[in-house]
């Protein structure tokens, strides 16, 4: 997938837990879950940054 589609399923799932009142009435929660899941949906990327370094540490 491209990097628009992680971001928008991040978006989507930090969205859905915002469906809990919990998380709606903790400001700081909702951050930090919006935060963790944006960075857990690009986690699938973050081999291409260790293969670059590879390559560049080949050379």
């Amino acid at each position: 997938m491209d990097t628009g589609s992680h971001l928008l399923f991040g978006v989507t799932l930090a969205g859905l837990a915002c469906l809990e009142p919990a998380i709606v009435h903790e400001p700081a929660l909702a951050h930090a879950i919006l935060a963790g899941t944006l960075i857990g949906s690009h986690a699938p990327d973050f081999d291409t940054v260790t293969r670059l370094k590879g390559v560049l540490l080949r050379t």
